[in-house]
């Protein structure tokens, strides 16, 4: 062996050749050695099967949870635009009243604050931050009516200091605003809609006009507190014969609907129907009510009435039923 290893020359460390010599010694095939693996495709499969499933899991909760965020989004959105909606309008409100007392001229700094939040509360709401301009809106509007307060205490001051001419004008300025308020509720129709709050503003404006006649400060002063008054009353007024119209129209609808139910009842039976009776005595009832300009439980009369009218329909219709089966169990037992 040693003679073999010499002729050979085989470097001790070299060891691939002295394993080969080895297995050459011990008589094992070297021919048939293994190949190495180039992979295991079987492995390799799964794994890619996995992290594609685990993708798509991903992206299906991914796009589930953006559904899911965008439909509560919108949902608080609507939620929150209604109420947004709301202080606008109070606020539009406010500012008219505002313009209306001549803010702009007697309270110039807060009336110019109350603009300054209006605006940025319609770019709030044009940006869909709903709850933000809910409530610039809201502060917009409390501007606003204190710009009319310190209007009233800045134009008593100016006016209690202002010389005879310059109170003269005031008192002609009062008075134009007062008239116009007044053509307003007439076309309100507040002489019939809202009598009594008219006419006490029509005494008003009379002692305002008697005292404007007597050119003394005094007398000025008490014409111009007299148009006030006058303005205010005849604005209450308008309001509430608008608020009356719409109270009569609701129930002249009411009355319509009644009618129509009452149309379908049957007449013959309905005079000995205790429902029917009971409803021509509402729908009277709402007739005299709507009459004295008592619109509100008008509408509630006429609406009692449609129901009693209504049930007694339905109670008059089962009789009929009743009477025409009664009437063919008894042709029946006959013909049998």
């Amino acid at each position: 062996m040693k003679e073999f290893n010499k002729v050979l020359k085989i470097d001790p460390e070299n060891k691939e050749a002295v394993n080969g010599l080895k297995k050459v010694q011990k008589g094992q095939d070297t021919t048939t050695a293994k190949a190495p693996r180039e992979g295991a495709p079987g492995k390799t499969s799964s794994k890619g099967l996995r992290y594609a499933l685990a993708a798509l899991l991903i992206l299906v909760v991914g796009a589930g949870g953006w559904y899911y965020l965008d439909k509560l989004s919108k949902t608080s959105k609507e939620e929150l635009v209604g109420p947004a909606s709301a202080a606008r309008e109070l606020m539009l409100s406010s500012k008219s009243a505002a313009e209306e007392a001549n803010t702009e001229t007697w309270a110039e700094a807060t009336f110019g604050f109350a603009l300054d939040a209006e605006q940025r509360a319609k770019k709030e709401f044009e940006e869909e931050n709903f709850l933000a301009a809910k409530e610039t809106f809201t502060e917009a509007g409390n501007l606003f009516q204190k710009s009319i307060k310190e209007a009233e205490t800045n134009s008593e001051a100016a006016a209690a200091s202002a010389d005879l001419g310059s109170l003269k004008e005031m008192v002609a300025s009062v008075r134009i605003n007062m008239l116009k308020e007044k053509s307003a509720a007439e076309k309100a129709r507040a002489p019939k809609m809202a009598k009594k709050i008219f006419n006490s503003a029509l005494a008003k404006e009379k002692k305002g006009e008697q005292a404007s006649k007597t050119e003394s400060r005094n007398s000025l002063l008490v014409s111009r507190n007299a148009f006030l008054g006058a303005k205010a009353e005849y604005k209450n007024a308008r309001l509430k014969a608008r608020a009356a119209a719409t109270l009569k129209r609701d129930s002249q609808t009411a009355k319509t609907a009644m009618a129509k139910t009452k149309r379908q009842v049957p007449k013959t039976e309905g005079t000995t129907n205790d429902s029917y009776q009971r409803a021509i005595v509402l729908e009277s009832t709402g007739t005299k009510q709507s009459n004295d300009g008592d619109y509100t439980n008008a509408k509630k009369s006429f609406q009692q009435a449609k129901r009693f009218y209504a049930q007694a329909n339905k109670e008059i219709l089962k009789q009929r039923a009743d009477d025409e089966k009664q009437s063919m169990l008894q042709t029946k037992s006959q013909i049998t």
